[in-house]
């Protein structure tokens, strides 16, 4: 028996439903013990906002069939690498590049959220209403690009090309921001 007929025989199945209940063996806790130790160690630095977008990824990965855990990874991939830049710039680590690095989970949201407040189309424009907004974008985003590739596997190149775009003119908005 060659190695693919081995791992095709290990492999979960991405049928047309929705949601799978996952083996609860001991991959699948270790897997979740992982994965709850990096979320436990990222909400020392990141906002509550932020923290609540990256659960709702790494939630996303834990539960998905195969097929939802490759555009997971490539989605939040595309979303995320961009905005490297809080890590590489070469500004000091003050209380204001701490306070950038925080809203890193849900950056991809910050630039259409501040746009929205600008134009008064919600009511307060206190910072944690920018925060639900901008995490409620990014999160929006991230979960129609993984239905899209789940579900229309064809339009992966496609829809991970438009996140990768929209991700970098978001980024080089927020390090315009940044700079300010």
């Amino acid at each position: 028996m060659d190695d693919l007929q081995q791992c095709a025989g290990r492999e979960e199945t991405c049928d047309s439903s929705v949601w799978q209940p996952p083996k609860l063996d001991r991959h699948f806790w270790f897997v979740f013990v992982g994965l709850t130790t990096v979320w436990a160690l990222l909400t020392m630095v990141q906002n509550w906002a932020s923290s609540t977008v990256i659960a709702v990824v790494m939630l996303t990965w834990l539960f998905g069939c195969p097929r939802t855990k490759r555009a997971t990874r490539w989605v939040a991939a595309a979303m995320y690498v961009p905005f490297a830049w809080l890590l590489l710039t070469a500004n000091p680590w003050n209380d204001y590049h701490w306070t950038w690095f925080g809203m890193w989970g849900h950056g991809f949201g910050i630039l259409p959220a501040k746009l929205l407040a600008e134009y008064n189309l919600y009511l307060d424009r206190g910072t944690w209403h920018v925060a639900v907004v901008a995490s409620l974008i990014t999160t929006l985003a991230f979960l129609a690009s993984v239905s899209l590739i789940r579900f229309w596997p064809g339009t992966r190149w496609w829809v991970l090309t438009v996140m990768l775009t929209l991700s970098g003119l978001m980024s080089f908005g927020c390090y315009g921001g940044f700079r300010m």
